[in-house]
């Protein structure tokens, strides 16, 4: 081969290249174009319930890191247990259970299967501004759309049996340009309560998570309870 042709031959190959990795990067973009599924990660070869939450765990990360959406399409039943080093599955914008039914075993006491992540900043907010859903007068609430996470340090009852800590009391709110859409349970205008506020921005993106199925069980092994949420399309 000629000085010339290998010449033309190494550009055709770094061209080639260059395209496929273009493309590649192309299909990640929008959530409706790719999605990573739980049986890309071995979960037909999963042994045990733990293993499942592990498969789940790592499938849901990847998507997070991606920012891609997951489903769950072609899978028709998941039995998980929650191990003791647990995290929350972070959701990303796009979730599809494609009609999967899970069957978990937690014993767990603080931790959700599932979870969004938001950035949340303090911010200083008096009890009647919180009872009164009014915000106008706050030099960061009034402007845009925001949650209000709302936790008094006066905790609500001080020891419980099994329990490292006490329940704590805690109220969201959704603020937009001041006016809070919903109020607290109880008020926070009392002398004991102590309410300590954080604030994330809401965005207009449309977070859907939809066909999805529990079945919680007892530790004996008795189906407790069936939450369904069928094409549930949650907006912030």
């Amino acid at each position: 081969m000629r000085g010339i042709d290998k010449l033309c031959w190494i550009i055709l190959c770094l061209g080639i290249a260059l395209l496929s990795s273009c493309c590649g990067k192309m299909n990640l973009v929008g959530f409706s174009k790719r999605t990573l599924n739980p049986l890309q990660f071995g979960l037909n070869e999963a042994c045990t319930g733990v293993d499942c939450y592990y498969i789940l765990q790592r499938t849901h990360k990847e998507a997070s890191r991606l920012g891609v959406g997951v489903s769950y399409a072609g899978i028709k039943e998941i039995v998980l247990e929650i191990p003791s080093d647990a995290e929350s599955l972070p959701l990303t914008q796009y979730t599809d259970f494609a009609g999967v039914l899970l069957k978990v075993k937690n014993t767990q006491k603080n931790i959700h299967l599932f979870s969004f992540t938001s950035k949340s900043t303090p911010v200083e907010v008096e009890g009647k501004e919180i009872d009164n859903r009014d915000f106008s007068r706050n030099t960061v609430m009034r402007f845009g759309r925001k949650m209000l996470i709302v936790e008094d340090k006066t905790p609500w009852v001080e020891k419980r049996i099994g329990y490292e800590q006490g329940v704590t009391r805690r109220d969201i709110l959704l603020v937009n340009r001041g006016k809070s859409k919903n109020g607290p349970v109880k008020s926070y205008c009392t002398p004991i309560s102590h309410p300590t506020c954080y604030y994330c921005d809401v965005d207009d993106d449309i977070k859907t998570i939809k066909n999805i199925c529990f079945e919680q069980f007892r530790w004996n092994g008795i189906a407790e309870k069936y939450i369904n949420l069928y094409k549930q399309v949650i907006n912030q």
